[in-house]
């Protein structure tokens, strides 16, 4: 459910939690400030703006120039 203290590390690049909200704020992911000062962020947040892993679906459009 929610990214652990490694994963926003990994994400951010940065080791303490006031760069990485200032990486999550500039790169524009949601996140809430935990009482601690970590950055708490949702990992379907993390899926939403990076991508989940899962294919595209591909929109198909019918072929007008056949008519």
């Amino acid at each position: 459910m929610f990214a652990t203290k490694e994963d926003i590390q990994t994400l951010t690049g940065y080791k303490y939690p006031a760069r990485q909200i200032q990486w999550l704020k500039a790169e524009g992911f949601k996140f809430k400030v935990a009482a601690d000062g970590r950055p708490i962020v949702l990992i379907s947040e993390i899926e939403r703006l990076m991508g989940s892993g899962e294919p595209k679906k591909k929109t198909v459009m019918p072929n007008f120039d056949c008519i």
